[in-house]
């Protein structure tokens, strides 16, 4: 009840205030390319969702079939249809499962101050924009990053270097423009380490068809269009600074490169909707895993009405449960069985390796398990009965 009022409370505030307070105190996530399906599910899931729409911040706190129940920013009750919503709501909102404790929160940059050359007082200057940068958020690399701050040489004076990116860390040189030098060098580092080839195919697009007779005022320098990452960091750097120093460069963007804006907006997509899967995938893998390590072919007697009842741990738990296993997802097939028709496959969870029974259209049933009987050295036979 405390978490509904802490979060009813917010709604009359600016959204991107609410942002910063759920990131602060809640475990929550927060895209804005969400569906209504996905919000759906996640307030089957016990989760509330503040939405960002045109007519004001809203408070989902429960659903029906085709509707939601929210609560205002003047704390009304109110219903609303799919339809409805998804005419004043762009996919922007918050869920959130519980309250964190800060320690939670994990920085993005782990400063090095014994390998950097800048006064500390400098590096500290920086630290309120720092500090906001935090693993998790889906425009930013997924691993922490060691920043160096360093006085220019000869060699990055004559080259004009203003940052380098070399494995795990980013060299800061740039005094001047600091956060937008390193902004660019994480742009470089989401190119290596998030985005796929999908994804940098987007950009290879849009870089060919750049004009460089009529390049848009974005590009302030030559080198910023040497190739398609380099012109990707440029509006990278952009959409960044939206986020962390004024949202008015989002506008800037729009405005003078609208195909370069398209571009980014779609990768970010791309990767939101494969996190999504992943996401969904470790859910699934969860169950997968509970079932394989508690599974017991042997029935069990349950006393109801007087009357004795054989169960299985099927029958009693995890009867209807089934999961087609998406082919990326296998590693290799273990063991074939001519007879039955499915095979035994290898997958792997976040923290686990397992082997699994799946049918022809690699389906996975709890009922498949009678194939193993003994999971632990795969010692199997075709048939065994419950």
């Amino acid at each position: 009840m405390k978490l509904y009022q802490e979060l009813r409370d917010l709604l009359p505030l600016n959204y991107n205030v609410i942002l910063k307070t759920c990131k602060a105190n809640y475990q929550c996530n927060y895209s804005e390319f969400y569906d209504i399906p996905y919000i759906r599910k996640a307030i089957q899931n016990k989760n509330y969702v503040i939405i960002k729409s045109k007519d004001g911040n809203k408070l989902l706190i429960g659903e029906g079939e085709n509707q939601f129940l929210y609560i205002d920013t003047k704390n009304r009750i109110k219903k609303i249809d799919d339809f409805s919503l998804n005419q004043i709501w762009d996919g922007e909102a918050i869920i959130i499962t519980e309250k964190i404790n800060n320690d939670k929160l994990k920085n993005l940059f782990i400063i090095d101050y014994s390998e950097s050359d800048w006064d500390k007082k400098e590096i500290e200057s920086l630290k309120p924009i720092l500090d906001q940068l935090v693993i998790g958020e889906y425009f930013l690399p997924k691993s922490p990053l060691i920043l160096i701050f360093k006085n220019k040489t000869d060699e990055e004076i004559k080259k004009g270097i203003r940052a380098k990116t070399y494995d795990i860390h980013i060299c800061i040189y740039d005094k001047n423009k600091p956060i937008e030098a390193l902004f660019h060098e994480l742009g470089h580092i989401y190119w290596r380490d998030v985005m796929n080839d999908s994804d940098r195919l987007i950009f290879r697009t849009y870089f060919l068809n750049l004009s460089k007779t009529n390049l848009p005022l974005i590009y302030t320098n030559d080198w910023l269009i040497t190739n398609e990452e380099e012109a990707f960091c440029n509006i990278y750097t952009y959409f960044l600074q939206s986020k962390y120093i004024d949202e008015r460069y989002l506008d800037i963007l729009k405005y003078y490169d609208c195909n370069g804006y398209n571009s980014i907006i779609k990768v970010f997509k791309q990767i939101h909707n494969r996190d999504i899967r992943e996401q969904e995938w470790n859910q699934t893998t969860k169950s997968i895993s509970f079932i394989v390590n508690n599974f017991n072919p042997k029935t069990f007697k349950i006393i109801k009405n007087n009357q004795i009842i054989l169960k299985s741990f099927i029958d009693s738990q995890y009867k209807d449960f089934f999961v087609k296993i998406p082919k990326d997802k296998i590693q290799k097939v273990v063991k074939k069985f001519s007879k039955s028709g499915l095979k035994l496959v290898e997958i792997f969870s976040e923290n686990e390796q397992l082997i699994i029974p799946i049918d022809s259209q690699n389906i996975f049933k709890p009922e498949y398990l009678n194939i193993m009987k003994n999971k632990t050295n795969l010692r199997i036979e075709d048939k065994y009965v419950l």
